[in-house]
């Protein structure tokens, strides 16, 4: 690996690689602080490599590959919302770039939002027709996903549900008895 000129000293600290930079502006840099910030998260040390990934994202703002790597990073932290927005950030730099919408997708189906998972998997799939595990470990699994939760949402309309007066649910078995009540509050 190349090490940049401004590279004074590398030491170990506790089994960590930290390093003394001055003002370092080059590529290299970059990949140093990426390749850091790599061996953090094969550690498990996750905010550690945020930080690494935030310090070479003022050197290369523009690189939808750190973007990307630190959306996977923050499902790891279960920082959901934020991997979304750091997804979604990956695709704007590089709409074209399948990684960035598997990404984006898997993001989205960790906060919950299967429909919007199954669109980011699709256009994933449409740039990147070939891959085996994009379309059976993300797509198929979404779309498993997408029709158990339209089973479980037609099987809560057929339960005959209303609220009492202070808002508790009860079930009615028989709704030709409190037709008005049950038809009003059933549905949200």
């Amino acid at each position: 690996m190349q090490y940049c000129k401004e590279l004074k000293h590398i030491f170990r600290f506790y089994g960590t690689l930290s390093f003394l930079m001055i003002a370092c502006k080059s590529e290299s840099c970059c990949l140093l602080f990426l390749t850091m910030s790599q061996f953090c998260v094969q550690n498990c040390r996750y905010w550690e490599a945020m930080k690494k990934f935030d310090e070479a994202l003022q050197l290369t703002p523009g690189d939808v590959a750190i973007h990307e790597m630190r959306a996977q990073v923050l499902m790891l932290l279960r920082e959901d919302f934020a991997a979304v927005q750091e997804a979604e950030q990956a695709v704007k730099l590089d709409p074209h770039w399948w990684v960035a919408h598997q990404t984006l997708g898997r993001a989205r189906l960790q906060l919950g939002e299967i429909h919007m998972a199954l669109r980011s998997f699709c256009s994933a799939v449409h740039l990147n027709p070939a891959d085996e595990e994009l379309r059976k470990d993300d797509l198929l699994y979404t779309l498993h996903l997408l029709r158990q939760k339209q089973v479980a949402e037609e099987s809560a309309k057929d339960t005959s549900v209303c609220f009492d007066e202070d808002g508790n649910i009860v079930e009615v078995e028989d709704t030709s008895m409190t037709p008005e009540l049950v038809c009003c509050r059933e549905t949200r």
